[in-house]
């Protein structure tokens, strides 16, 4: 991975406050440990946590929803980031944190999320605009997933609230519907690290170590995650599954991985410990 973005999320154990808004940018030219730094990035205008985030780029970035800090409210607030600063936008027309993002700053999404319930909704985003998108077939709270706005996918789900407990499943989303596809083949992957598109993408820990792959039709295990226990809530790219980066994540940390589709690499530390971040 070149370049990558790591925002918002909250530096207390558990989720808990105190809440940053903060951004850090990493630029990078190898996958070895001295390949880059974190530099200090624009603040975000609404310091939150559980935050959706897409988007191609370091200079092409939106935040949507999540949870704020002070106020404790899950909200709608969504912010654009160029490279240097963030900008308020429109507003999500759903109020909640911990949604899946996929897709660009021009064409993105956001889908599922919690609210203390388990939504089923999808949101579209043209770059000025949201409208609703189809609902999810399962709830989508916890999970991991990426692609773009007309081929998503998302994975390692937790079923609805109060008592969430994660599962196998997969859903695609082809621009105006949801459809089951193949499971992963390991459960316990609740708030795992999705990236890529539905036919190149890399879903990694949660609360586990482990990494798989999936080509559009099987997910295929591949090396795990070079931490000695699982991770959540971990952010991480839109890049492809042999060029993706996850940092940070719960419990609280600050180490940061990358992998070339084969093998995971440890790359310079965030500057901030955090989870529940998004990036």
């Amino acid at each position: 991975s070149s370049a990558g973005l790591n925002y918002g999320g909250t530096t207390g154990s558990g989720g808990a406050a105190p809440f940053v808004a903060t951004t850090e940018e990493l630029n990078a030219s190898s996958n070895v440990i001295t390949a880059g730094a974190w530099a200090t990035g624009g603040n975000m205008n609404t310091t939150r946590s559980q935050n959706a985030g897409f988007g191609a780029s370091t200079d092409a970035a939106i935040s949507a929803g999540g949870y704020v800090y002070p106020g404790g409210a899950y909200q709608s607030a969504v912010e654009s980031y160029d490279g240097a600063t963030w900008t308020s936008v429109n507003s999500m027309p759903v109020t909640l944190g911990f949604r899946v993002g996929a897709g660009t700053q021009a064409a993105g999404l956001a889908f599922g999320g919690h609210d203390n319930t388990s939504p089923l909704s999808t949101s579209e985003w043209d770059g000025t605009n949201w409208t609703a998108g189809g609902d999810l077939n399962n709830s989508a709270f916890g999970g991991g997933g990426c692609g773009s706005q007309t081929a998503a996918w998302v994975a390692g789900t937790a079923t609805a609230q109060p008592n969430p407990a994660p599962q196998t499943r997969t859903e695609e989303y082809n621009g105006a519907s949801w459809a089951t596809a193949p499971g992963t083949l390991n459960n316990g992957r609740a708030q795992g690290n999705g990236s890529g598109p539905q036919t190149d993408a890399t879903f990694a820990g949660g609360e586990s170590v482990q990494t798989e792959t999936y080509n559009g039709t099987t997910w295929s295990n591949t090396s795990s995650l070079p931490l000695s226990t699982g991770r959540a809530a971990m952010p991480g790219g839109t890049t492809p599954s042999n060029s993706t980066l996850i940092a940070g994540g719960t419990p609280v940390g600050d180490s940061v991985q990358a992998t070339d589709g084969t093998s995971w690499y440890t790359y310079p530390s965030l500057a901030t410990t955090r989870g529940t971040a998004s990036g």
